[in-house]
């Protein structure tokens, strides 16, 4: 039956357990699997409380005390120089300032585009302005246009009735002119009567 070491990347982490070999050893190829560029392995005594490294040979750990026991076991990582940490440093800058300037890139992309879409709103609003105001001078003249109509129509309404008026008056002046001769018709027969019967009477 296989044996498993528990091992975490720090003391306050939750462990994960590997597989210990055949002769109980365990290798550092397994422990790079789980754990990128370790290079050790070390524990906390229990009775001194102290830290203890694990004896690694020929890419094998070997269990302190021929046990791995129930002990957590804490993977071990090369430390980083003050140049390598100043280079690492600097080159996270690098990448801190490119990423940062990328998305002030694309802030600024993103800005222009908006500045854009804000120029053809303000063109369309314009455009859209002008064709109302051209919308409501046609309407206006159409308007104009069709009172003009209303107009007309009554004026040539109007003058028809004073066709028809001077039509009847025509015929009105017509009808008295006719009516004034007959009555001086009459009235002269009645002139020459009364002339002829005063002779009759003055011869008689």
């Amino acid at each position: 039956m296989s044996q498993y070491i528990q091992i975490a990347e720090d003391e306050n982490e939750e462990p994960i357990e590997l597989p210990a070999e055949d002769d109980g050893t365990l290798l550092l190829s397994t422990l790079c699997a789980q754990f990128p560029n370790a290079s050790g392995l070390k524990y906390r005594n229990p009775d001194t409380g102290t830290v203890r490294g694990i004896r690694l040979v020929d890419g094998r750990f070997h269990a302190p005390d021929e046990d791995w026991g129930n002990i957590v076991y804490v993977a071990n990582f090369p430390k980083i120089s003050s140049l390598n940490k100043s280079a690492v440093k600097k080159t996270s800058l690098r990448h801190n300032n490119g990423a940062m300037a990328r998305a002030l890139e694309a802030e600024n992309l993103k800005t222009g585009f908006l500045k854009q879409q804000s120029v053809h709103l303000q063109q369309e609003l314009q455009e859209s302005q002008s064709k109302l105001m051209m919308t409501e001078q046609l309407i206006g003249i159409r308007t104009h246009a069709l009172e003009a109509a209303k107009l007309d129509i009554k004026i040539g309404f109007l003058a028809q009735q004073n066709v028809h008026l001077r039509q009847e008056l025509q015929s009105m002046l017509m009808m008295t002119e006719q009516l004034n001769g007959i009555r001086n018709e009459e009235l002269a027969s009645i002139v020459a009567a009364q002339v002829a019967f005063a002779v009759t009477r003055k011869h008689g």
